[in-house]
């Protein structure tokens, strides 16, 4: 799972980077307004992305402490 979770981490990054370039290049106002709001979107997909990944990492460290002391107990 971890492997997929940065994966999708990895894109979602590269496409706040493509929204954030595309703001840039914009001269209209309708397509910009759009394009914040897809850029507030991503980000917030990359936060709960970047959040979920260092949640299973912490249960990763847990369960594996868990069975090193299940295993000299």
């Amino acid at each position: 799972m971890e492997n997929t979770l940065v994966f999708y981490i990895e894109c979602s990054k590269k496409e706040v980077k493509r929204l954030k370039n595309e703001i840039e290049k914009t001269t209209n106002d309708y397509s910009e307004m759009w394009l914040k709001g897809a850029l507030a979107t991503e980000e917030t997909k990359l936060t709960m992305l970047e959040n979920l990944l260092s949640e299973q990492q912490m249960l990763d460290r847990i369960s594996k402490f868990t069975y090193e002391i299940e295993s000299y107990g």
